[in-house]
């Protein structure tokens, strides 16, 4: 008999999580000197690239840190020469404080106000956007994304106000728009502004424009995100057949909607389909891009994602062995998207019982990753989660409690006490709390994280769903199996309705209440209900 929730559950996002940041851009930087001459002779092309790959390993973090300060300092110059000039007729636009380098706070984005308005020289107003939006993308990619956030609305404004509402450039920073706040961890906020964004794309271009698809790729990605699962998987078959149709069946775009709805199906059980997609999908980016593109690599680390989730932990390791291999040869032993692939064979490595192995291993990606991306990076967050995770699964729970509460309090301080990620952090540091018998601790720290998922994901996200299952679990170890079992039965009829009643979480609650209700003397309907499941 299965008894309790299944260790860790409320880590289960994470992870996939930490499989699908594989998915970035990987561009070779040359730097040969760090003298201040030859930094500015190039400081133009290496700042595009750090834009897509801010943590490629042949630059060292000082040098990351001065190129973010450098870009920082281009945008507020050319905001300043706007408003010098008065291209803006405000006598002064509101001013939001972020920061001008990794570390310190201290200069301002001016944030433009519905009421201004732009009078001349056009050029100069949207050189000024564009140093926003590159900006933006250098400072999303070393992970601060709430000053992303900042000049992609100083670029999204400006760009409204010299090119109206509907032109491409402006619905294009709309859209990242959006997906920053996705990052933060606003999803609600950012579907409603995906939404805006693909209807104006709709509109000005069409359809079937690949842009427009892109937006409704966006837009079911952040559905799937807040758990609509059933609307995300049927937006992204709308995008599959539309950009079979546009681009072509051996289009890489068509391969990432291929991917995407591969994903949905995993997160809705059906892990058996999507192994099967994905299957296909490695097939076509070996045949289009080659076996050794980084997109070829990480729909491997896909599929071993699938297959580890079906038990398969043998196969999926040989899979990630093989992934990790490609990417040192390919990208490099630093490379970022080298180190998640590390830590991914780890979970695998873990979920076997070679803890220890699994350990080492995350200890090394920890140590490479604060000293590439920097010690509050999030990507660097994930790999102490995770480290915490193994420490607990060897019964080191005292080790795993410290490093927890350093993960939350970073969480807390890098994203914001209400993100997803935090909450994660903390809903770990319960179960640990509950694995040392401090269930009273434990049982206060999941309410938290029970009400601050509903409010921030909704009632009936997979997620929250998490957290009431952990509650419910705490008050049965607390002997109150009474409470325990209105609360497993909650969790049972709105695990069917969300996910559905085959889902591996759903079948998970029904053991759960089944154990329950042998506690509380009912043996029969426990037998019958563990018989039906």
């Amino acid at each position: 008999m299965q008894l309790g929730p299944p260790a860790w559950q409320g880590t289960a996002n994470k992870f996939a999580h930490s499989y699908a940041r594989a998915h970035t851009h990987a561009l070779q930087i040359s730097v040969h000197t760090h003298t201040q001459a030859s930094l500015e002779s190039d400081r133009l092309r290496i700042l595009e690239e750090i834009a897509a790959d801010v943590g490629h390993s042949q630059l060292t973090l000082s040098i990351k840190e001065a190129l973010v300060s450098s870009c920082e300092l281009e945008a507020q110059q050319a905001l300043k020469e706007a408003h010098q000039l008065h291209l803006l007729t405000n006598s002064s636009p509101s001013s939001t404080t972020v920061s001008t380098s990794l570390n310190t706070t201290a200069s301002t984005v001016p944030a433009f106000s519905d009421s201004t308005t732009l009078v001349v020289n056009r050029d100069l107003v949207e050189t000024a956007a564009d140093a926003c939006v590159k900006t933006s993308r250098v400072v999303g990619a070393a992970g601060l994304y709430s000053k992303e956030y900042m000049y992609e609305l100083a670029a999204f404004e400006l760009r409204q106000k010299v090119l109206g509402p509907e032109h491409p450039d402006t619905l294009y920073i709309m859209s990242n728009l959006a997906s920053t706040l996705g990052q933060q961890g606003k999803h609600a906020e950012a579907e409603v502004m995906k939404q805006q964004a693909l209807k104006m794309k709709q509109k000005v271009l069409g359809p079937e424009h690949p842009s427009t698809l892109t937006s409704m790729n966006n837009l079911a990605s952040t559905l799937r995100e807040q758990g609509k699962l059933a609307e995300a998987k049927v937006m992204q078959q709308q995008v599959l057949e539309l950009r079979q149709k546009v681009l072509g069946p051996e289009h890489p775009n068509t391969l990432t909607s291929m991917r995407n709805l591969a994903s949905t199906l995993g997160e809705q059980g059906k892990h058996t389909e999507a192994e099967v997609m994905k299957r296909q999908v490695l097939e076509l980016y070996q045949k289009v891009l080659g076996s050794e593109h980084p997109s070829t690599l990480n729909s491997m680390g896909n599929l071993a994602r699938t297959l580890d989730e079906q038990g398969k932990h043998a196969e999926a390791e040989v899979v990630e062995q093989q992934v990790l291999e490609l990417k040192q040869k390919v990208l490099g032993p630093k490379h970022p998207d080298t180190l998640t692939s590390m830590g991914n064979l780890a979970r695998t490595l873990g979920k076997q019982g070679k803890h220890a192995e699994a350990k080492d291993m995350e200890q090394q990606a920890l140590k490479m990753k604060q000293k590439v991306l920097g010690p509050e990076h999030p990507s660097t967050l994930i790999t102490m989660n995770n480290l915490a995770r193994t420490l607990g699964e060897q019964g080191k729970h005292a080790e795993a409690k410290v490093m927890q509460q350093q993960v939350l309090e970073l969480r807390q301080k890098v994203l914001g006490p209400e993100h997803p990620d935090t909450l994660i952090s903390m809903s770990n540091l319960a179960h640990t709390l509950d694995e040392q018998g401090k269930h009273a601790e434990a049982k206060v720290m999941q309410q938290q994280v029970l009400e601050l998922r509903q409010k921030v994901l909704g009632p009936e996200h997979p997620d929250t769903l998490i957290s009431m299952s952990n509650l419910a679990h705490t008050l049965d170890e607390q002997g109150k199996h009474v409470e325990a079992k209105v609360m497993q039965q909650q969790v049972l009829e709105l695990r069917q309705k969300v996910l559905g009643p085959e889902h591996p979480d759903t079948l998970f609650s029904v053991s759960n209440l089944a154990n329950t209700m042998g506690k509380l003397g009912k043996q029969a309907e426990a037998d019958k209900m563990n018989t039906a499941n």
